[in-house]
C-alpha cells in the first residue's frame, strides 16, 4: 500500500481529524506493521490495528496532560517550598515523557538496524 492511500483511508475512517493527528496515526500504523504495509491494504485490518493505537495514544496524552498540570503547579512554588513530593512529581513527568517518546520511536527493524 502506498502511504498516500493509507492517509486517505485514515481520513475516511476518522473524518475531520487534524492533519497532525493523521500523520501521527500513520506513523504509528506503519510501525505496527512488522513485515510490510501490505497488511494494511484492507480497511478492516487498518481499523483493527488503529483501535489499540488510538487507545494507547489517548492514554499517553491524558497522562501527559495531568503531569503538565502538576508541573505548572510545581513551577508556581517558591524554591524554599521544595519538598520530596516535588521530586516525585518530576520523576513522574520524566517517566511520562519517556512513555510518549517510546510511542513514536521506530523499532530497529523499521529503521534498518535490526
Amino acid at each position: 500500500m502506498v502511504l498516500a492511500e493509507l492517509v486517505r483511508e485514515l481520513e475516511s475512517i476518522e473524518p475531520g481529524m487534524p492533519p497532525s493527528h493523521t500523520a501521527t496515526m500513520l506513523l504509528m500504523l506503519v510501525q505496527a506493521c512488522s513485515d510490510s504495509l501490505h497488511e494494511l491494504s484492507d480497511r478492516d485490518q487498518v481499523e483493527k490495528k488503529l483501535r489499540p493505537i488510538q487507545m494507547q495514544l489517548q492514554s499517553g496524552l491524558d497522562q501527559e496532560s495531568a503531569v503538565a498540570e502538576e508541573l505548572d503547579q510545581l513551577a508556581a512554588t517558591q524554591p524554599t517550598e521544595f519538598s520530596p513530593s516535588h521530586v516525585w512529581t518530576l520523576i513522574r513527568a520524566i517517566k511520562v515523557q519517556k512513555q510518549m517518546l517510546d510511542l513514536f520511536r521506530c523499532p530497529d527493524s523499521v529503521i534498518g538496524n535490526g
